[in-house]
């Protein structure tokens, strides 16, 4: 089993969990991620671990050391899609790869090549990595798989081994993860309890 990690990062509404719901089968997302969400996508023999992480520019990323690749997701139905890019290219620069990806292209008149020139323009970066999706449409989610694949085994960042081999601190990673989760779901639990005690 091979194995990669992936940070995914963008600006408020632009349809991050809603992607890594189409890539792993499953409903749109209907609510904003409010934490950093730990998500695993299989494709093939390659297990992707992706970090979720929440679209708010106002506050700074818990930037997961063990993710190698970065994803920043941009919202092509915005009416300026490249509002916060300096912002999101500044927190993962030093990765050794950073994709864009253009999300809700059926709901965009902007073009692919247009979108690519302003990100190489605004970044000042050459050999822009940029792939158009929408999380509505099987056939692009199913090419984006094929081709984030091998862009992923062609850039040497993936590994035979579990991760944790790579970097001791991933187990502690993910329990400090797992604990703010589990403690989210007893606060909403008790404010449902409370909610149904007014009733």
């Amino acid at each position: 089993m091979k194995q990669t990690r992936i940070l995914l990062i963008g600006d408020q509404n632009t349809g991050k969990t809603s992607l890594i719901n189409a890539l792993c089968n499953e409903s749109i997302a209907t609510f904003p991620t409010v934490y950093q969400e730990f998500r695993k996508i299989q494709i093939d023999k390659l297990q992707i671990l992706i970090y979720d992480c929440p679209g708010n520019p106002s506050k700074e990323y818990n930037i997961q050391q063990t993710a190698l690749v970065a994803v920043v997701a941009i919202n092509l139905e915005h009416q300026n899609p490249f509002l916060y890019l300096e912002y999101h290219h500044h927190l993962v620069k030093d990765k050794p790869l950073i994709i864009f990806i253009g999300c809700k292209s059926d709901r965009t008149h902007h073009t692919y090549n247009v979108i690519k020139q302003q990100i190489s323009k605004i970044l000042n970066i050459q050999n822009v990595i940029l792939y158009f999706t929408s999380a509505l449409n099987q056939k692009e989610i199913a090419k984006f798989k094929e081709d984030l694949s091998q862009l992923l085994y062609q850039s040497g960042l993936v590994f035979d081994d579990d991760l944790q081999t790579q970097n001791p601190n991933v187990s502690y990673i993910e329990e400090q993860d797992s604990q703010f989760l589990n403690k989210w779901a007893q606060f909403l639990n008790c404010c449902c309890a409370c909610l149904k005690k007014d009733e």
